[in-house]
């Protein structure tokens, strides 16, 4: 594959899962393709479609990747619609569109707006041009979402693709009222489980940790307390299921939980006193079979040899266009006592976290 059209498909995975593979031959004939970009969750308010080109040809890549015009389509020259159909249930419950439907339920335009924020690295930067479409509470489990992406001057469609959303059911199961606690001697560890959500392929566990820092500042005749309140989002192990699996489960170790607070918090800010929160938050965050293949398929394999199939399921392009859930969550206590071994590894990071002064 060209390098630009590697490098493309890298830099799509920074924008914190049946499809074909695809292999073009560096010696072919100048030729554009669309490298599109697209994650649908009926949670947020608004979804985002990124469209670039790589291409095939010669001349020096990275001279080109520098180039706005070389990798971005001008405003204007493409159209970006979205269109939910109806839908019939397949095997494993998965979707597909209705054949008897003869049109679409409802269209999806999507707005052109060039974002600022795009680091400096192998591409143009630092302006990058996304297609914009609020869609708060309009997507429904129950439809086929289609993706077209279509040359204005021509009409002609130069991409496409289709995906079914998450689905309903999960549940945590596990913590259960006891709460957030690591147990066990060694490794300790949070025992997770959850009912899984229909069409729910790859699964990963966040928990946001909560805490409160104090600065205390002498006036004189008064003392003036600042309360800053923070949160500390911090990723479990990722774990696929089969589509016919009821329960998914997955050990979430304090070594990461620990290690990511103490990262996550400057040196500089250290010697200001911190409070952590008695409540934790639990995400569950789930794709849709098609994003699980796209991201395993630019995972680093381990092996000297990287060369590899990349997965797509955009019909006259790469890239991917898919489906996760990522809002739905539940709250635990976690141990507020300053004798738990909860409270006292934290101060053990040596981060800020204290103790009441008579428990040391």
């Amino acid at each position: 594959m060209n390098r630009t059209c590697g490098l493309l498909l890298i830099s799509f995975l920074v924008l914190l899962f049946g499809a074909c593979q695809v292999e073009f031959s560096p010696n072919a004939e100048w030729k554009e393709i669309p490298v599109v970009y697209g994650v649908l969750d009926q949670g947020d308010d608004t979804t985002y479609i990124r469209v670039q080109k790589c291409f095939l040809g010669e001349g020096n890549n990275y001279d080109f990747a520098q180039i706005f015009d070389s990798i971005n389509y001008p405003e204007g020259s493409i159209e970006v619609k979205m269109l939910e159909w109806p839908a019939v249930v397949t095997r494993d419950s998965l979707l597909a569109i209705d054949p008897a439907a003869t049109a679409p339920n409802k269209e999806f335009l999507f707005d052109y707006h060039l974002l600022g924020n795009k680091p400096e690295g192998d591409f143009y930067a630092p302006e990058q041009p996304v297609y914009v479409c609020r869609t708060a509470g309009q997507l429904d489990p129950k439809y086929i979402y289609q993706l077209l992406i279509i040359k204005t001057d021509s009409g002609d469609t130069i991409a496409r693709a289709q995906t079914y959303l998450i689905g309903y059911g999960l549940k945590i199961i596990q913590p259960s009222t006891l709460g957030f606690n690591f147990t066990g001697t060694g490794a300790r560890k949070c025992y997770m489980e959850w009912h899984t959500a229909t069409r729910g392929r790859q699964y990963q566990p966040r928990v946001r940790f909560y805490y409160n820092e104090f600065v205390v500042t002498d006036h004189g005749t008064y003392l003036d307390t600042l309360i800053t309140p923070h949160s500390i989002d911090i990723d479990g192990y990722v774990i696929k299921k089969n589509l016919t699996d009821a329960v998914a489960s997955r050990n979430f170790p304090e070594s990461i939980f620990l290690a990511t607070i103490r990262d996550s918090i400057p040196v500089s800010n250290y010697n200001v006193n911190k409070i952590p929160i008695d409540t934790v938050d639990i995400f569950i965050r789930v794709c849709t079979e098609d994003l699980a293949a796209y991201l395993y398929s630019h995972q680093d394999n381990g092996s000297i040899n990287q060369d590899r199939l990349t997965y797509t399921n955009i019909e006259g392009g790469l890239g991917v266009f898919a489906a996760r859930s990522t809002h739905f969550y539940s709250r635990f206590k976690t141990p507020a006592a300053p004798t738990t071994a909860y409270v006292k590894n934290l101060k053990a990071l040596g981060v800020g976290f204290y103790l009441n002064s008579d428990d040391e």
